[in-house]
């Protein structure tokens, strides 16, 4: 299908034919053409539009050609492009490349000139027009002849948007453009510095920056580096509708649809609507009984001192008994199940019986599990953010000075309330070095016990990470929880937290409800399941940033980081185009592959490091396994050795 109307500067039809229906003319009489540039002409095309029509023929009668298809006689690299946005998906005008997208041709009169000759004048008498004239030209057409965007957009036949973009940048700076001209900065890097109208400030974003500070993200954080992202927390607690609605100013990139990188300019306002909101919340907690209630936009639990209280639990109801053992009976009826079933549809329905009847389960031990009243009188509760923008409520919290009365009652509350008059009469020096003295002799024994040792072990670090109770505990470890950033950052790299959250709901499983019923578990237990559960436990724990000890323990278990990640989207926007060229390098790919990433924009760069480096095993530095010898890594000289694989890291990261 085609449509047709009549050129004013030419007597041919100007069509519009179906990008399927495109075929590289055999006559062309450029035999050898490079695919360089291919990609930064794609990325023109779908900025600015097809700037100029391609010129085609019909077959002639005979001549071998799929049904209905037209030859390119001049324009090969635009189709080539043309078909390069459509194995992207991306879009032109607002439409989507797709085989249906429609490509607006001129058809030769092969009567007046053969393909032959045609191909041969615009080969040697034409040269394209720099974006930079187009864009100068779009600007005459508002300025000088006052024509609208939607009058330009109708007149050309490109979209709205289109005209908008070619416009912004025709409002940028004249020393800009003049720099487009020279080829001395990339229509990326023009788009990044549109983002504001403000021409100094445009210029001292550009011609005051270092190269490295040229990277089109960068530019944009220079011209607003005062505005908070939509996709921070803050904004996304608030969010962008409220912000504007109570009279926020936002930075809104004409060149981005990522409606994340949205740019929220007064953090002043974002702030105090962040705190308003807090308020509100925390208003519905002063009932319940807590010291206080504070709000905090940020909020680091292990500064400041800080301690925490926690819920008791108390015996479920014979009937809550009976149910809580027949929604266990089933769970493991699941996960047996689940191991041999096939068909997705069943696995499906399985796993959501599975997550209701735990979602039962919890909702029962609720409750069973308060805060002791009067322990509340010693503790409060803070109101902040999360990571994702998220409400966040910490309930417990005990600031130091009520740290003693805290664990006075929580003492209490185990028992030890009887043992205490005895020693109410000594020193609390005294006291210390009783308990000191205890302490040394039960640890000599318990040392001759390797069995009860190791109960001990998985005992203290279950309490904490399944029950938060390691307060009640008889040593001092704490088992942590594992954080879970990058699950919800970068999801196509998420297999080791999920692979963490499926050994966590094993172990739930198979674990008493009861923090109480604890210990006589981990005594009856086998030896292997209690190593088993003390691995799970300890793992957990690791802390890849201490280096070169987490180092020793990847080579110990032949651990390769290659098996748990690969470069994705959210990696590649986070550094800048120079590193992955460098890494597409230090992987083994070939330089003009490197050298197309730096000639496209960043999200083509992005989608082509993806691509190319998918079946690499390639690992930035922070990643990779390096071992130091044993002398390197003692006492005060661990930091300078971190130090030293450090600068030896081929690419260090580019800041956000």
């Amino acid at each position: 299908m085609t449509t047709k109307n009549q050129s004013e500067s030419t007597k041919e039809p100007v069509s519009a034919i179906r990008l399927s229906q495109l075929r590289a003319d055999p006559e062309n009489v450029r035999r050898y053409e490079s695919d360089a540039g291919i990609e930064g002409l794609a990325a023109t095309i779908q900025t600015m539009g097809l700037l100029q029509n391609l010129t085609v023929r019909r077959p002639r009668p005979g001549e071998k050609a799929p049904k209905n298809c037209y030859f390119v006689t001049a324009g090969n690299r635009r189709l080539k492009a043309l078909n390069l946005l459509k194995s992207k998906k991306a879009s032109v005008d607002g439409v989507p490349v797709t085989a249906d997208f429609l490509v607006r041709v001129r058809e030769i009169d092969e009567t007046a000139a053969s393909a032959t000759e045609v191909s041969l004048i615009e080969n040697t008498s034409r040269e394209n027009m720099h974006p930079a004239d187009a864009i100068e030209a779009y600007g005459r057409l508002a300025r000088e002849e006052g024509l609208t965007p939607e009058a330009i957009a109708d007149r050309h036949g490109v979209s709205h948007m289109t005209v908008r973009r070619r416009l912004k940048l025709a409002n940028v700076s004249p020393n800009l453009l003049a720099e487009l001209r020279k080829d001395a900065i990339t229509l990326e890097q023009l788009q990044a510095l549109a983002l504001t109208d403000d021409h100094a400030a445009q210029e001292a974003a550009w011609f005051d920056a270092q190269e490295w500070q040229r990277d089109p993200d960068e530019l944009r954080a220079a011209l607003s580096p005062e505005a908070a992202l939509a996709s921070d927390k803050m904004a996304r607690f608030v969010t962008v509708e409220v912000y504007e609605q109570l009279g926020g100013v936002v930075l809104r990139d004409l060149f981005d649809d990522d409606e994340s990188r949205i740019r929220l300019t007064d953090r002043t306002l974002l702030h105090r609507l962040a705190a308003a909101k807090l308020e509100q919340e925390a208003e519905a907690m002063r009932g319940e009984g807590w010291k206080w209630v504070e709000t905090a936009t940020e909020y680091n639990y292990h500064s400041g001192g800080l301690s925490r209280i926690y819920p008791k639990e108390t015996d479920p109801s014979p009937e809550d008994a009976k149910r809580i053992d027949v929604i266990d009976a089933r769970l493991q009826e699941i996960e047996i199940d689940a191991e041999s079933i096939e068909d997705d549809a069943a696995e499906n329905r399985l796993f959501k019986e599975r997550d209701d009847l735990e979602d039962e389960r919890a909702a029962i031990m609720d409750r069973y599990t308060a805060y002791d009243s009067a322990e509340m009188a010693t503790a409060g509760v803070i109101v902040t953010i999360d990571y994702s923008g998220a409400l966040r409520i910490e309930r417990g919290v005990v600031k130091p000075g009520d740290r003693k009365e805290a664990a006075r009652l929580a003492n209490g509350s185990t028992g030890a309330a009887a043992d205490e008059a005895p020693a109410a009469n000594l020193t609390d020096a005294l006291v210390f070095d009783l308990t000191t003295t205890r302490s040394a002799a039960l640890a000599c024994e318990l040392a001759k016990r390797p069995d009860v040792a190791l109960a001990a072990l998985v005992h203290n670090l279950a309490l904490d990470a399944f029950y938060h109770q390691s307060y009640a505990s008889s040593l001092g470890l704490r088992a942590g929880v594992p954080v879970r950033t990058l699950k919800a950052d970068d999801p196509a790299n998420a297999k080791p937290f999920e692979t963490l959250d499926a050994l966590a709901a094993d172990w739930r499983a198979k674990l008493p409800s009861r923090a109480a019923d604890l210990w006589a578990w981990c005594l009856d237990a086998k030896p292997q399941e209690l190593s088993n559960l003390m691995a799970y436990l300890l793992a957990a724990q690791i802390d890849a940033a201490k280096r070169p000890y987490t180092d020793q323990i990847a080579q110990a278990i032949d651990f390769d980081m290659a098996d748990y990640w690969r470069p994705s989207k959210d990696f590649g926007k986070r550094v800048s185009k120079k590193y992955m060229a460098d890494a597409l390098r230090e992987a083994g790919r070939e330089e003009w592959e490197a050298k197309n990433i730096l000639d496209v924009q960043k999200a083509d760069a992005v989608s082509l490091f993806v691509e190319k480096m998918k079946d690499a095993r390639w690992l930035p530095g922070p990643l990779k396994t390096t071992l130091a010898p044993a002398n390197d890594i003692e006492g005060d000289d661990e930091a300078e050795a971190d130090d030293e694989r450090a600068n030896d890291e081929p690419f260090p990261l580019a800041a956000e």
